[in-house]
C-alpha cells in the first residue's frame, strides 16, 4: 500500500483516495479498518467521497475512533458572502454583499477556485472595492455560469454582450 511506503524527499506522504467507501464491499472495508492501525505517522490519507458516507456503518464508526474526520463541503450562499468579504478585506480590498453573491454564483461548488479568484480580484482592486465589472473582466466562471450569462444576454436582446460571451466560450474551447 502507498501508505506503508516511506516518503521520498519529504517527511510526510499524502495519499488521496477518491470514492473508496462507495465502491468497496463490506469485507474490504473490514480489512481496511484493521490496516489503519499499521499506517505510519509519516502518512496522511484523505478520503474524497462524492456522497456523504453513512455514519451508522461499523466501518465509519471504526474510523471515528481511530482517525480524525473532517467534513469539507462547499460554502452555502449564506456562508459564502461573509467569507468572501472577509477574504477580500484580508487582501486589502472590500466587496459589497450583492457583488460577493454574484461572485459566488460563478463558483458555487469550488471553494478553492473561489478563494483564488477573491485573492486575485482583491489584489487587483486594492485599495478600492471589487466591482461586478472587475469580476466580469478578470474572471472566467464555471461553464454553467458562462452559458447562463450568455442566455441572459440573448434574452435581454443585448447582442454585443452575447457575442462577447460567445467568443469567450469559443476561446476556452467550449462548443
Amino acid at each position: 500500500s502507498l501508505t506503508q511506503t516511506m516518503p521520498f524527499l519529504s517527511e510526510k506522504r499524502l495519499v488521496i483516495v477518491k470514492n473508496f467507501l462507495r465502491e468497496q464491499d463490506k469485507e474490504t472495508l473490514k480489512r481496511f479498518v484493521e490496516a489503519i492501525a499499521h499506517i505510519p505517522e509519516s502518512s496522511t490519507m484523505i478520503f474524497m467521497e462524492a456522497d456523504m458516507p453513512d455514519r451508522r456503518t461499523a466501518f465509519f464508526k471504526a474510523l471515528e475512533k481511530s482517525c480524525r474526520l473532517e467534513e469539507c463541503r462547499p460554502l452555502s450562499g449564506t456562508e459564502a458572502i461573509p467569507w468572501i468579504q472577509a477574504k477580500a478585506n484580508a487582501y486589502g480590498s472590500n466587496i459589497a454583499a450583492a457583488t460577493a453573491s454574484y461572485l459566488h454564483s460563478l463558483f458555487p461548488k469550488d471553494t478553492w477556485r473561489l478563494h483564488n479568484e477573491v485573492q486575485k480580484l482583491a489584489l487587483y482592486a486594492a485599495p478600492n472595492e471589487i466591482t461586478r465589472e472587475t469580476i466580469d473582466e478578470l474572471t472566467q466562471g464555471e461553464l454553467e455560469a458562462s452559458i447562463f450569462k450568455l442566455t441572459d444576454a440573448v434574452g435581454q436582446k443585448n447582442p454585443n454582450e452575447a457575442i462577447r460571451l460567445l467568443h469567450q466560450l469559443v476561446n476556452k474551447g467550449e462548443e
